[in-house]
């Protein structure tokens, strides 16, 4: 009703901010918000609302407002009566009733804070009935000090029953205060003290925390101090800096297996873990303290307090699809909506065919977009070039043709392959989901009535999603999506309206109710329980844990811009958001009746330097000070009870047997035994004994194995000897972009391509225009960028081929490739497998390769060397050459063949040594891994070749000055697995001088001289 009244509203500042840009959100936004301040009106300014309807003009502090006007269109509107006028009426009812002594007595508790029409209710009520309020009071004589100073509260000023003695209670219990003024303005007639308060205690002589509550409780500013030793033991109360909120996790779980186990009568369900954003942990606990309700394990957890969008995967996704009318589509995301088993169920997809969809994506160059009208609706242009519509086109044309000569094209359409085999049954699934979306987005583009938008939604689900009926908590987190639709039809229907709205409205209504917490979300389900800081959760547990009081996080401010007329006109017994997190922290801290455990993210994960805690925290830790005589001269050093940890959780300081400072440890086996051996290596392939028995002791080698390993050891060596994969971490050559530059990715062999369909064509020129399968595959932008990175790659290309014309097999054509089967026995080992790229000329066998990279380091040359000589070595009575042709890195454009590649011997001693060595070597990779890296190798046996340091060279290709340049930083990381020690770079070790030693023999073999470089 609001959203409809909006539009008639007579105000120039409503008016103008609902003519903004993005209208439609602002409206419901605005509309969303009043509807909650009306909400606390109702409870706290009873008396405005009343008002408002009579239309009075004068007499109380908001008269004539633009909300007032609002709020009398909105009660003419609905035409029954509300929340104000019903109190009013209970109000005046509850003092005509007679007393009643057989009623049974009302008792009132489970709150920490009662609006002030509540108590006028129950003080009423007390007339006729006997009525007990509980209240924590968290101070002993703070109750009595109130009742002194009652003539200030009446008289409205709140300044002299704040200057309390104790700094914490005065800072952090501002709503108490409040609310036990209104208490005690009720005239109860008993006060019933807890029997902890009712006579004065000696102070405790026990923890840091218990004195700590005692000195709140009796109102006393500090307490006797303990000697640093004892402190230092004293985990009672400890203050915990982290780098991340992961490592905040991760010593928590130290610290609660800690208490378990020293206290063996502590149970899990004794421990409480807080967060003023609870969801910003979510996602991961699991992670350190595995799956959430199971029984089984040293510290089982509950979580609660999240909102109904994070309890199960299926609602996250559903969150993120609501974006998708306004979104662009890419690639990630239709793949990443394609990965939930829900959809997949639903669409008939399996694993096999899915990872066939995103090959098939990739390869048809699809980056975002359904198609071309739509990438225009984003400003781009209207082409469908990269879109879903046009890969799509491409794979159905790879699954009806296959591979087809350019003149054969259906349509123009360059078939994506291979589109074949059971996994083509996909394209179907794939072909549906893209329909469904484009359907989605245009009902999006128009408004609609509420009703009509929750009918089609949950069309919209039931066609997306079906959940596993053998999983109960993905069919109730379906049927809560069902159910949150529908309140949208279901909540029209009560107002007795149904507006018709855009899309934005209906997407913001949903968001609100997917993070909105579950009002019937259990609290406490056994095990410990993960929960938000909201009032009365701090109910006494043996162990209370606070996570995330990071400054600007907590206190919680609340988003007001100036519509909230509480904030200007406070009365005594108003919430506020700060005041209230402040009020739940010294709950929190009184009620932990074993340890308290406080955490923030204290410390930068980057730079290291310390980050303020939260406010409320921080004038914890002044107290604690204070109390020490920690202040002034004396403020410098560490504390006892804070701790500021380490980065990782198996930094050494953590397993020291020796050490005298209690606070380090941890419970983490795997961590504690790799600190007890030094000597241990974390590698089964870098072990004495081998682990690839296989690869040892085989008489038969595999030339292609041979290759693969001399051009990218170390991901040679974790795939085989870990079976460790970092695939998906490899970087994309474009990811959702689409190519608008005229820059190429270093790894494009374009240029090489086209260099061998013009021999294939027997032409001597690169064409001027772009080939049919360039033009067609989406590689290349559109217009005039596109032409001048085609005229960059032509050029390469031409290049490329200008060299190759001057070997003797590509002279005068394009010779067929006549690859050549290797049998060798070397020293009793067989070497078998097939040399590629060997071209016949007159009598005579050339081994060509072409790269499209100034640079060849020993990935290029050592596999083509072992190819080389597998092939001399084979035909040992024929005429062999060998030539690696490469871009002229100093006279671009230009083609050269490789110097190092030239100096290759011929001698068949010299081959079948180098060979054997480099089989050798294969064999054994798994004791020397670490020693060999293509690249950084290769600049230290250029070193050696020239007389240099090549230590000092290597360095600077592992760890390059410039960004992610450096061999260290390939991704996906298989290099910096196995180079990360870097012992292999420290002169003097024995990894060097072997590493060095590798480099020379290289050089032996591949026919170059070494000269006298220094192994420093």
């Amino acid at each position: 009703r609001i959203h409809s009244l909006l539009a008639e509203l007579d105000d120039p500042q409503v008016a103008s901010y609902l003519r903004g840009e993005d209208s439609v959100r602002r409206r419901f936004q605005l509309a969303d918000r009043l509807a909650g301040l009306y909400s606390q009106y109702l409870v706290y300014r009873r008396d405005w609302l009343l008002r408002w309807e009579r239309d009075e003009r004068s007499g109380f502090a908001v008269a004539g407002h633009w909300q007032g006007e609002l709020w009398r269109r909105i009660v003419l509107d609905i035409g029954q009566g509300h929340r104000a006028q019903r109190m009013n009426d209970l109000l005046a009812a509850l003092p005509r009733m007679s007393a009643d002594p057989d009623q049974p007595a009302l008792h009132v508790f489970g709150h920490s804070h009662l609006p002030r029409d509540i108590l006028l209710a129950l003080r009423q009520l007390a007339r006729s009935r006997l009525v007990n309020i509980y209240f924590p009071d968290p101070c002993r004589e703070l109750w009595e000090d109130l009742r002194q100073q009652r003539t200030h509260y009446l008289a409205g000023d709140e300044g002299p029953f704040l200057q309390l003695a104790q700094p914490l209670l005065a800072s952090l219990g501002r709503l108490g205060q409040h609310h036990a003024l209104l208490l005690n303005s009720l005239d109860a007639h008993d006060d019933d003290r807890d029997l902890r308060d009712r006579e004065a205690r000696e102070q405790p002589q026990d923890g840091l925390l218990q004195r700590l509550q005692n000195a709140i409780r009796t109102l006393q500013p500090t307490w006797s101090a303990q000697s640093d030793e004892a402190l230092l033991a004293d985990d009672s109360l400890r203050i915990h800096a982290c780098h991340t909120r992961l490592r905040e996790l991760e010593v928590l779980k130290d610290v609660l297996l800690d208490q378990l186990a020293r206290h063996r009568d502590l149970q899990p369900r004794q421990i409480v873990v807080m967060a003023p954003n609870m969801a910003a942990y979510a996602p991961l606990i699991p992670a350190v303290f595995g799956q959430a309700g199971r029984s089984g394990g040293l510290l089982p957890y509950h979580l609660a307090d999240v909102s109904l969008g994070r309890t199960h995967p299926l609602l996250t996704a559903f969150m993120q699809l609501l974006d998708l009318p306004g979104e662009r589509i890419s690639r990630s995301q239709v793949l990443a909506l394609l990965g939930l088993p829900a959809v997949m169920r639903r669409l008939g997809l399996d694993e096999s065919q899915l990872a066939a969809i995103e090959r098939w994506l990739v390869r048809s160059q699809v980056a975002w977009g359904l198609d071309g009208p739509m990438k225009a609706d984003f400003g781009a242009a209207p082409v469908a070039d990269n879109s879903f519509a046009f890969g799509f086109d491409r794979m159905a044309s790879g699954f009806l043709l296959g591979q087809v000569p350019p003149e054969q094209l259906l349509d123009g359409i360059l078939p994506a392959a291979p589109v074949a085999g059971p996994d083509a049954q996909a394209l179907g699934p794939l072909w549906a989901l893209l329909e469904l979306l484009a359907d989605w987005r245009a009902q999006c583009a128009h408004p609609r009535r509420l009703s009509e938008w929750s009918w089609s939604l949950q069309d919209w689900i039931e066609r997306l999603f079906q959940a596993d009926w053998q999983d109960d908590e993905e069919q109730s987190a379906l049927a809560a999506l069902d159910r949150a639709v529908m309140a949208l039809r279901v909540e029209s229907e009560q107002a007795g309206c149904d507006p018709e709205v855009e899309w934005p409205v209906v997407q913001q209504a949903l968001l609100q109710s997917l993070e909105t917490v579950p009002e019937r979300q259990a609290f406490l389900a056994g095990g410990m329980t993960f929960c938000g800081m909201v009032p009365q959760r701090a109910i006494p547990f043996e162990v209370v844990a606070l996570l995330g009081l990071n400054d600007g996080e907590f206190p919680r401010s609340s988003a007001d811009a100036g519509l909230d007329l509480l904030l200007r006109h406070p009365r005594v017994g108003d919430r506020a958001s700060r005041s209230e997190d402040r009020y739940l922290f010294l709950e929190a801290l009184m009620s932990a009746r074993r340890a308290l455990h406080l955490s923030w993210v204290g410390q930068g994960v980057q730079d290291g330097k310390p980050r303020n805690p939260a406010l409320p925290l921080a004038e914890l830790m002044r107290q604690l000070d204070r109390a020490h005589g920690l202040e002034g001269a004396a403020a410098k050093g560490e504390r006892p009870w804070l701790l500021r940890h380490a980065l990782q959780p198996f930094d050494a300081r953590y397993f020291e047997s020796d050490s005298t400072d209690p606070r380090w440890f941890s419970y983490s086996a795997e961590f504690a035994a790799t600190q007890a051996d030094p000597q241990r290596l974390p590698w089964a392939f870098l072990r004495d004994a081998p682990a690839l028995p296989q690869v040892a002791t085989a008489q038969t080698v595999a030339l292609e194995d041979l290759c693969e390993f001399l051009a990218r050891p170390a991901q040679w060596l974790c795939l085989n000897a870990l079976g460790l994969s970092r695939s998906a971490l490899e970087d994309e050559q474009h990811g959702d972009q689409e190519p608008l530059t005229r820059d190429r990715d270093p790894r494009d062999d374009t240029p090489v391509q086209l260099l061998w369909q013009a021999l294939h064509d027997g032409l001597d020129q690169i064409p001027l225009d772009p080939p049919v399968h360039l033009r067609q595959s989406g590689q290349l932008a559109a217009g005039w960028v596109g032409d001048q990175a085609y005229a960059e790659l032509r050029e390469q290309a031409q290049a490329l081929l200008d060299g190759l014309r001057a070997l003797p097999p590509f002279a005068e054509g394009a010779p067929l490739p006549d690859p050549q089967a290797i049998d060798l026995t070397l020293d009793g080992i067989r070497l078998v497998g097939q040399v590629p790229d060997v071209y016949r000329a007159e009598s005579a066998r050339w081994l060509v390769r072409v790269v499209n990279s100034a640079q060849a380091d020993f990935g290029k040359l050592l596999p083509l060397y072992a190819q080389w000589a597998a092939l001399r070595l084979s035909r040992p009575d024929e005429d062999s050459a060998v030539a690696l042709l490469q871009p002229d890195g100093e006279r671009p454009p230009g083609s050269q063949r490789n110097d190092w590649v030239k100096a290759f011997p011929h001698s068949l001693e010299s081959l079948q040594a180098g060979l054997l060595g480099l089989v050798q070597e294969y064999r054994q990779a798994e004791q020397t891994a670490g020693r060999y890296f293509p690249r950084s190798s290769h600049a230290a046996a250029k070193a050696l070749a020239s007389g240099k340091e090549p230590l000092a060279a290597a360095r600077k290709t592992w760890r390059s000055p410039f960004v992610d340049a450096g061999e260290a930083d390939y991704a996906p990381g298989y290099n910096q697995m196995l180079g990360g020690d870097e012992t292999f770079l420290a002169p003097g070790t024995a990894g060097a001088a072997d590493f060095i030693e590798r480099a020379r023999r290289y050089l032996r073999w591949l026919g170059m001289n070494a000269g006298s470089g220094s192994a420093s």
